[in-house]
């Protein structure tokens, strides 16, 4: 049975009663079908989020990509997200709280606590959110200079661009970095405050000497 979507902009009772139908292809219908009802719907999201721990992989990432796409509202759930035992929810997370940016700023702190997560992809994607939030993310600084000096050269270059978004209040942070011991964090904090302009004059210095 596939689920018709209600010509208002709310779900039915029916679509909520789909999320926990005997069949797979069903719940993901309906998960489909909420998904196209309106970004930011409280009741979407809340639907949304009792399908994240569905014993179906496609429906699980189906809801997850879904509220990933609902906005600042969904911005509580995506960072509960954070902690779902399925990577592919977590990235998703990740990946929404990024297109949300600074409005998202009430995830830093699940966000920093990605940074460190066993999947390289949802690290990255922490870093990356966080940069996106710009100098609202001045407080997760030393979390991602950590990142910087972890085994991931990937999730390294990730939060250095990330520090160079966030701008002015990272600078100290990459320039202590330009004396690190290891060419790729000495490297990647060289680039990240190019990257940053003119707002990182005081830097001109300790590059000439790097030179």
């Amino acid at each position: 049975m596939t689920p018709v979507l209600p010509a208002t902009a709310e779900p039915t009772p029916d679509l909520i009663r789909q999320l926990r139908h005997r069949l797979a292809a069903t719940r993901l219908a309906a998960v489909r079908t909420l998904a196209k009802l309106g970004a930011g719907a409280g009741e979407t999201t809340n639907a949304l989020t009792s399908s994240l721990n569905d014993d179906d992989d496609d429906v699980r990432e189906a809801a997850a990509r879904a509220i990933g796409q609902c906005g600042p509202a969904a911005v509580p759930a995506m960072a509960r997200m954070l902690g779902n035992k399925d990577k592919y929810v977590r990235r998703h997370a990740v990946w929404g709280l990024g297109r949300i940016g600074p409005r998202a700023v009430a995830a830093l702190t699940d966000l920093c606590r990605a940074l460190k997560d066993a999947d390289p992809r949802t690290a990255t994607g922490a870093a990356q959110a966080i940069g996106e939030m710009g100098e609202a993310g001045a407080p997760a600084v030393a979390d991602l200079a950590e990142a910087m000096r972890g085994t991931n050269v990937v999730l390294c270059r990730i939060a250095a661009k990330a520090l160079s978004m966030i701008g002015p209040p990272a600078l100290p942070t990459l320039l202590a970095h330009l004396g690190h011991h290891d060419p790729f964090v000495k490297g990647e904090a060289a680039v990240a405050v190019g990257w940053m302009g003119p707002a990182a004059a005081a830097a001109v210095g300790p590059l000439a000497d790097i030179l």
